[in-house]
């Protein structure tokens, strides 16, 4: 009998661990990978502590990074890093004897009164004032003699190696973009060196000089050939699938109309040529990528409107294939007017002076778009959430606020 009752509770218990077992809930992999994709990067920072696999996912799948990118590409924010003027110790305050400090690095979503501080800037230099980069989530914090670069969403800062300067090399150019064949990312610093002793009929000669450095592979930075051309003096590289542009400088004997296009695969250099437009807007032309998509924003002839040209794609026989997508109407159409991202609602943002943000509605039957309104960056409230404090940045001590598209990620640098 008791055989027989130890047999029968053998039996209840293998069929309790069955049924548990049944009804044990499983979530495809697929689900889940459709899940964290709407997620915020905040909360992916913490599920990678739920399990090896989720982990594995968020991390280190290159398929998942990939679509986490598309995912986010038409819902950007923006970084908004003020630029403050602060007297300079070592000489007596005046205005002229300044120093420009870039002071945090602050989130904006477009439709908000306030700015939320992501990054504070107190321990990178004062003289970080060249334009930011962007690329997958990675800034791009460059001086003279300092490059950074930064993952706001992680607080992860890389300071690269730096390098000797002398009075005969000229303010470096810099661009941030992803290689398609590693993924890896690479930093180009482009500058021009005096040569007095080259013969010139104006006694001096330039060479134009460049290094990329290859983020997680790299320990010093590598010279690549000379590039054909220079570029204009000042600018920051735009990136636009696995490229690196820079506008070429149209001043010089040699110079042609286009773009300087570094690809980051091979290292090697090319021309993209123009719109097909006149060469009245050289230094009022701005580059810039909006949803996958080359964008050069210039005045008109009558300099009464802006051209905004597209393309898809600048490889292949035939290409680029500009299309003048919109003609912006903007009283001050020779001022620059630099898009910086397509809303998911269709509005175009754009910065049109140090301080000014500009909303142009898309969605409209005809090409012709008009200014809607405008945004006051001082009149914005920068909040540090950590002590609940916020700033003024007031024209008094505003030198100029640097924007830029941004869409959070985990890369890893």
């Amino acid at each position: 009998m008791e055989d027989e009752r130890a047999a029968a509770k053998r039996t209840r218990t293998r069929t309790r661990k069955r049924t548990r077992t049944s009804k044990k809930p499983h979530v495809p992999h697929e689900v889940v990978t459709e899940i964290l994709l709407r997620l915020p990067t905040r909360s992916l920072l913490r599920f990678t502590s739920v399990c090896k696999a989720w982990r594995a996912t968020i991390s280190d799948d290159p398929v998942f990074a990939r679509d986490l990118r598309h995912h986010r590409r038409n819902h950007p924010c923006f970084l908004i890093a003020p630029q403050t003027r602060l007297p300079n110790p070592n000489r007596k305050p005046t205005w002229h004897t300044h120093v420009v400090a870039t002071t945090g690095l602050y989130r904006w979503k477009g439709t908000e009164g306030a700015a939320t501080l992501m990054q504070s800037m107190d321990s990178l230099p004062a003289a970080a004032v060249s334009r930011f980069a962007h690329c997958d989530g990675l800034v791009l914090v460059a001086s003279d003699s300092t490059v950074r670069v930064l993952n706001p969403a992680t607080r992860r800062v890389l300071t690269l190696p730096a390098w000797r300067t002398s009075p005969s090399v000229s303010h470096p150019c810099f661009g941030l973009g992803r290689d398609p064949w590693t993924n890896a990312y690479k930093v180009a610093r482009l500058w021009q060196r005096t040569e007095p002793k080259s013969p010139s009929f104006t006694g001096v000669v330039y060479t134009h000089h460049v290094e990329v450095f290859t983020i997680g592979a790299d320990q010093h930075w590598r010279k690549l050939v000379h590039p054909p051309h220079s570029i204009m003096i000042g600018q920051t590289a735009t990136f636009f699938k696995g490229s690196l542009l820079w506008i070429i400088q149209p001043y010089e004997p040699t110079a042609i109309s286009g773009f300087l296009r570094l690809k980051l695969w091979d290292e090697t250099f090319s021309v993209v040529s123009w719109p097909p437009c006149g060469p009245w807007f050289y230094n009022d032309a701005c580059l810039s990528e909006l949803r996958g998509e080359l964008c050069v924003t210039c005045p008109d002839q009558n300099l009464e409107m802006l051209d905004m040209w597209m393309c898809d794609d600048i490889d292949g026989a035939g290409l680029p294939g500009w299309d003048k997508r919109y003609t912006i109407r903007w009283d001050w159409a020779r001022a620059s007017l630099r898009p910086l991202a397509i809303l998911a609602d269709g509005v175009l943002m754009c910065q049109s002076s140090s301080s000014m943000l500009c909303r142009c509605n898309l969605h409209t039957d005809d090409k012709h778009v008009e200014v809607k309104d405008t945004v006051r960056l001082n009149d914005l409230e920068y909040l540090n959430p950590e002590d609940g404090t916020i700033l003024d940045y007031t024209c008094k001590i505003k030198f100029s606020f640097d924007v830029i598209s941004y869409v959070p990620s985990l890369a890893r640098i």
